[in-house]
């Protein structure tokens, strides 16, 4: 039976995948750097176990977001799209160093707060934001309006 107390670890659904293999394979590892929070989730914020796995949260994140826009340029998507998934980004390193700083301030407690926080970042950014890759690649609603003639 899940616990009342603590969250459940994310689980990397196929639902979620945007068919680019890199980009597919490195959000499986943003979960299971999330995850890892959950190992010791009534840490306080400032143990050494969390402060690791948030510097290497924030170093994935960022090799990640560079990733996801260059292969959004190279699929050709539209600049606005381009710019705009890039704002979301950014969005996402403002509320990291937010999150470091409550942390270190001991606004944030535990392990397991922190992981709530990060959970809702990347499953908020995928279903809001990382799928319009996969709606463009398919011809959905980001396809580029056809020239006339």
């Amino acid at each position: 039976m899940p616990s009342l107390i603590h969250p459940q670890k994310m689980v990397w659904q196929a639902r979620l995948t945007i068919g680019i293999p890199a980009i597919d394979e490195q959000h499986a590892r943003l979960c299971g750097l999330a995850n890892r929070l959950l190992d010791h989730p009534d840490a306080p914020a400032h143990d050494e176990r969390v402060v690791d796995i948030l510097t290497d949260l924030g170093q994935f994140l960022m090799l990640h977001f560079h990733t996801e826009e260059e292969y959004m340029r190279r699929l050709g998507m539209p600049t606005d799209e381009i710019a705009s998934h890039h704002q979301a980004h950014n969005r996402i390193i403002d509320q990291y160093a937010d999150l470091n700083l409550a942390a270190t301030q001991g606004r944030m407690h535990t392990a397991a707060e922190i992981f709530r926080l990060v959970r809702r970042w990347v499953s908020d950014h995928l279903d809001m934001d990382d799928l319009k890759i996969k709606a463009y690649m398919a011809g959905g609603d980001l396809q580029p309006a056809a020239r006339p003639d």
